[in-house]
C-alpha cells in the first residue's frame, strides 16, 4: 500500500464505523500546512506531492460516500486552521504532553531504525522535530524517538535535500506578504480555495491559508534559533553536513543550481588530483572532457539524489537541442605546455555567448603548471557576468 492510498483506506475505516454507528460524518485531524502541502520543489509537484488530506481530496471522498448512503455525509477538519506547532500548544493546554512521544508521524519507517520510532530524516519527521522545538516541547518529542540526532547527525542525499527545501519554504512564508504569496502559489491556491471550508469567498480564503503559513514558517524561524541556542557551540566545530552546518552555511539561501556546483567541484577537487597523478595527464582537452564526463557520471547516482530538482551534463556530450533542457552544463579547459591563459579566456567567453541564458556553465580549468598566476581575478572576472562558476583545477 502506498501513502497515497493510506487517506483512502482510513476514510473508508472511519465512514464504515460511523454508518454503523448511525451517524454521519467522522473527523480528519491534520494540520492544515500539512493538508495543503505546497510544493517545496518543482519536481515535487504533481506526482510527487502527497495530498492525502487535501481539502479538494475530502471534497471528493465526501461526494463518495453519500453515494453509498445516500445522504450527505460530513468530514470535518477541525485543525485546518492550525500548525503543527499549534496543535502541539493544544496538547501540552490539555494537561498531558507525554502523550507526543506515542505518537508516529515517520513516513519510513521501513528504514532500519532499531529502537526508535522515528527516522529523524523524512519530511514528516522534519517537520515534527522543528514544530516541537518551536513549541517548547523538543523534551517530550525527546532524542530516544528518532534514529538520528537532529540537530548534529550528518545528513546526505534525500534526507539533506528535504531539511534544505523544508527550511527555504519556511522562509518564503515568514518573508511573503499577502499579494505576493497570491502570485507565487497562485495554481496550488487554485486547486484549495474552493473547497477550503468555512471561507465565505476567495479572497477570505487566500487570506487565511497565507495566515496560516506565515505562522509555520515563522515557526520554522523560532525552531532553528532554538536549536542553535541549545547545540551550538562556539567552542567545538560543527560537524560536517549535520543541521548545525547547513544553518552555518545557510544552504537554504543558495538557488539549488548553486548547490549542485558546489557538490559537483567538491567531488572534482578530490578526484582530479588522483586521476592525473604521477605524470598521467590527459593528452588534449576532447581527452580531459571525456575523462571529467566519466568521473561524474561515476558519481550522478549521488548527486541527482542530493538535487532532484536540477539536470546536468557535460556540454561535450549533448546535443545542441538538449541544452534547453539542462540547468547545469559543465564545459572543460585545459591549459598545457605553451597555452596561454588568453586561450582558455577566449574559450570562456564565446561558450557564454553559445549556451543558452537560462542554463548555468561549470567551467572546470585544468591547470597543471599554474600558468593562471591570479586565480581569484581569473575567476571574478568571468563570475561576475553571472550565469557561471569557474573553478580551476591543479
Amino acid at each position: 500500500m502506498t501513502e497515497r492510498l493510506r487517506a483512502f483506506l482510513f476514510t473508508s475505516i472511519a465512514y464504515s464505523l460511523a454508518s454503523r454507528l448511525g451517524t454521519h460524518g467522522f473527523m480528519v485531524c491534520e494540520n492544515g500546512v500539512t493538508s495543503l502541502n505546497f510544493a517545496r520543489r518543482q519536481d515535487s509537484m504533481n506526482a510527487r506531492a502527497s495530498r492525502t488530506t487535501h481539502p479538494q481530496t475530502l471534497a471528493l471522498l465526501r461526494e463518495f460516500f453519500a453515494e453509498f448512503s445516500e445522504t450527505p455525509v460530513s468530514i470535518s477538519t477541525p485543525f485546518m486552521d492550525k500548525t503543527k506547532v499549534e496543535i502541539f500548544d493544544c496538547i501540552r493546554a490539555s494537561g498531558y504532553p507525554e502523550l507526543i512521544s506515542s505518537a508516529v508521524s515517520c513516513s519510513k519507517t521501513f528504514r532500519n531504525l532499531g529502537n526508535a520510532t522515528h527516522c529523524g530524516g523524512c519530511f514528516q519527521c522534519v517537520d515534527r522535530r522543528l514544530a516541537a522545538y518551536a513549541s517548547g516541547n523538543q523534551d517530550h518529542d525527546h532524542d530516544g524517538l528518532y534514529a538520528l540526532d537532529f540537530a548534529l547527525a550528518p545528513r546526505q542525499g534525500e534526507d539533506r535535500t528535504t531539511i534544505v527545501d523544508y527550511i527555504r519554504q519556511g522562509r518564503e512564508f515568514a518573508d511573503s506578504n499577502v499579494d505576493h504569496f497570491e502570485q507565487k502559489w497562485i495554481n496550488e491556491l487554485a486547486d484549495a480555495v474552493e473547497f477550503l471550508p468555512g471561507a465565505p469567498g476567495e479572497s477570505e480564503a487566500v487570506e487565511r491559508i497565507w495566515s496560516l503559513c506565515r505562522r509555520h514558517g515563522k515557526a520554522v524561524q523560532r525552531a532553528l534559533l532554538a536549536i542553535r541556542e541549545r547545540y551550538d557551540d562556539p567552542y567545538h566545530p560543527l560537524p560536517p553536513g549535520s543541521l548545525l552546518d547547513l544553518l552555518s552555511a545557510r544552504e537554504y539561501l543558495k538557488e539549488p543550481v548553486e548547490r549542485l556546483v558546489a557538490s559537483v567541484i567538491s567531488r572534482l577537487r578530490v578526484a582530479i588530483p588522483k586521476m592525473f597523478s604521477k605524470g598521467n595527464r590527459p593528452k588534449d582537452e576532447p581527452d580531459l572532457n571525456q575523462k571529467i564526463n566519466a568521473l561524474l557520471d561515476g558519481y550522478r547516482d549521488d548527486l541527482v539524489s542530493e538535487h532532484p530538482t536540477v539536470s546536468f551534463a557535460g556540454a561535450q556530450v549533448i546535443p545542441d537541442h538538449a541544452f534547453t533542457n539542462t540547468d547545469l552544463l559543465i564545459e572543460s579547459k585545459y591549459i598545457r605546455g605553451n597555452t596561454p591563459p588568453s586561450k582558455a579566456s577566449d574559450g570562456i567567453a564565446a561558450d557564454l555567448t553559445k549556451y543558452p541564458v537560462n542554463a548555468h556553465i561549470l567551467f572546470v580549468v585544468y591547470d597543471p603548471d599554474g600558468a593562471i598566476t591570479d586565480q581569484l581575478r581569473f575567476r571574478e572576472h568571468f563570475e561576475a557576468k553571472g550565469r557561471c562558476t569557474v573553478y580551476i583545477a591543479r
